[in-house]
């Protein structure tokens, strides 16, 4: 047994302070190195996200995303299933739901996600005042979100791709020719992560700037949601305003961004009434707006973390 016993020190004015032994010893295990502690903050934000650990109710609304976009993807697949068994027409396929209609399905899907448990993986740390315990050596403010960012792409990134690999299966069980089918549906293999990644960017970016700044989750899901559904669809129809300079309002209507790149990447012709298209916007425009508001979250955020460091 340790000797918890104080030794006596040598009388004088002022010593009063002594040494205990405690049984404090130096770590002796194996040293990791970064990608150890990222990756441990990536399973942390995963689990927070799908409420492992947790009481039930908070695992009712993320697992029932998930199992809402697997049902809905094997419904269509059986579309297709029994539309090759029953021996339909040709001409009544290209009818039934495909790729591109499927993204804009669990996009809403993606959208209701990034909302509700969005903000959980950057709130609570900040509000429940341990993030400065979490950033303490030797995780850094880079490397604490780079996890927390890995572990939200994972996320939104398997509601969206997940469903769409079911789909392509599906469709590759009632082909008449692997083979054939293989040659003339490989894109979707490239389409479908590209839309994915441009959605993931345009609604985490703007998760990010809102998170980044506001201390509670149900305001931060408000605040997300109102901006993407209501206040950019706003600032759209504004574009449409004959004003000097208003067609570039349609720049700011974040939820058609990944709407007209879906459809150009797809090679389809732009659904519905764009504001971005009849402001005279083409895709690559998109792109660019995309692109820049990811650089501006990154760039916020990082420097709000590093100012809490």
């Amino acid at each position: 047994m340790t000797d918890l016993t104080a030794p006596t020190l040598p009388s004088g004015p002022g010593d009063s302070a002594v040494i205990v032994d405690r049984g404090y010893r130096h770590w002796d295990g194996e040293r990791r190195g970064g990608r150890t502690i990222r990756w441990a903050v990536t399973v942390d934000a995963l689990r927070r996200a799908f409420g492992l650990g947790r009481r039930a109710r908070a695992k009712v609304f993320p697992w029932g995303l998930v199992a809402v976009g697997i049902v809905l993807a094997l419904v269509i697949t059986g579309l297709y299933v029994a539309a090759g068994t029953i021996g339909l027409p040709p001409e009544v396929l290209p009818e039934l739901p495909g790729h591109r209609d499927l993204f804009s399905w669990f996009s809403a899907i993606a959208l209701l996600f990034v909302a509700v448990v969005g903000p959980s993986f950057l709130v609570p740390d900040r509000r429940h005042g341990t993030l400065a315990l979490t950033l303490s050596r030797p995780l850094g403010v880079m490397d604490y979100l780079r996890g927390k960012a890995t572990a939200f792409a994972l996320v939104v990134l398997t509601i969206q791709l997940l469903p769409q690999l079911v789909l392509w299966l599906g469709r590759a069980t009632v082909a008449d020719s692997i083979g054939t089918w293989l040659a003339e549906s490989w894109p979707v293999l490239w389409q479908a992560p590209a839309v994915a990644v441009v959605t993931l960017l345009a609604q985490g970016s703007l998760l990010a700037l809102i998170t980044t700044w506001v201390n509670r989750t149900g305001v931060a899901a408000a605040a997300f949601l109102g901006t993407w559904a209501v206040l950019t669809p706003i600032l759209g129809e504004l574009s449409r305003l004959d004003l000097p300079g208003a067609r570039f309002l349609a720049l700011l209507n974040l939820s058609e961004h990944p709407e007209v790149i879906a459809d150009w990447v797809f090679d389809r012709p732009p659904g519905g009434e764009f504001a971005l298209v009849d402001a005279g916007f083409g895709p690559w425009a998109s792109v660019g707006a995309v692109v820049v508001l990811t650089a501006v979250a990154a760039t916020v955020t990082v420097r709000r973390y590093r100012s809490l460091a």
